[in-house]
């Protein structure tokens, strides 16, 4: 992947933290990431498959936080511990104030079945 492919995921995540699916369009990305909205839809023909790349790479980093935080923490208790911390501190500096999918699932209703 190239830096232009993840500055588009990225902002996507974000919007997505702050406005839901709705909440955003390829005109805001293009706006913030500095570029085209044809430079968008060549990575992304439409915002399902945006969204669905998102949740495919956020699901990926989550089995590696989760695989990382087993190996490193020998107890159950050790290891839900160190999950609230890592929320604690993500929300306490905004690096990652939500779960994208958990924002995604309040919107289940009116989501596009791919993304849903």
């Amino acid at each position: 992947m190239n830096k232009t492919f993840d500055d588009i995921l990225a902002c996507a995540r974000s919007l997505i933290a702050t406005g839901g699916y709705n909440g955003f369009s390829y005109a805001d990305i293009a706006e913030v990431v500095g570029i085209r909205k044809a430079s968008i839809h060549h990575h992304f023909p439409s915002k399902v498959d945006l969204v669905k790349t998102l949740i495919g790479r956020y699901r990926e980093e989550t089995a590696h936080g989760l695989t990382h935080l087993e190996q490193t923490n020998p107890g159950p208790q050790e290891q839900l511990r160190a999950y609230i911390q890592f929320w604690t501190s993500c929300i306490a500096d905004g690096s990652m104030p939500f779960c994208v999918c958990a924002l995604l699932a309040s919107e289940w209703p009116i989501l596009p079945d791919e993304v849903a």
